[in-house]
């Protein structure tokens, strides 16, 4: 093989993602993954006030509810979202979302099951954004791993794309 893929992005979400360019490679960061070493952070938008930093930690099952999807306990692999605050607005609050192995809409689950829906989601009970806003307000700003040949500490950042720093600016 010639490597793949390490993550896959929903489809409205902005950012960086990770690719092994060899099979050998490719192979190492799964194996990484597996192990929970590779730290990815994303930036969200939410509706609501959320305390400066809080955890959530469940199995993934997906349900509806009013055609409402949220985690449901149940039996299966726990994930965990570490939150942060990044800053405070009237009805929203910027914050930094770190998982470690991640599963499919993980961090979208996660923050409507706490009651922190991600603007502009509308599968997750999601209320309009913030005007002008037209896409989900999610986007992978940082990885963070292990070099899988030189063993050094690597970080790949990408910042905010126009559309959200412009309403940022304008939420301010």
């Amino acid at each position: 093989g010639d490597g793949g893929l390490l993550q896959r992005l929903d489809y409205e979400t902005s950012g960086a993602v990770m690719v092994g360019r060899s099979q050998q490679v490719y192979d190492i960061l799964v194996n990484a993954q597996q192990k929970d070493k590779i730290e990815k952070s994303y930036l969200a938008l939410v509706h609501g006030s959320t305390p400066d930093r809080f955890s959530v930690e469940t199995p993934l099952v997906g349900s509806g509810v009013n055609n409402c999807k949220t985690a449901v306990f149940s039996t299966g692999r726990v994930y965990r979202t570490d939150i942060f605050t990044v800053s405070s607005y009237k009805k929203f609050t910027l914050v930094k979302a770190v998982i470690h192995r991640g599963a499919r809409h993980q961090i979208r689950v996660h923050l409507a099951h706490k009651g922190f829906p991600i603007a502009m989601d509308s599968m997750y009970c999601s209320f309009p954004g913030p005007l002008g806003l037209n896409r989900l307000f999610l986007h992978a700003n940082e990885l963070r791993f292990e070099h899988p040949i030189t063993n050094l500490p690597v970080k790949v950042e990408s910042s905010l794309p126009e559309d959200l720093k412009v309403l940022m600016d304008n939420l301010e």
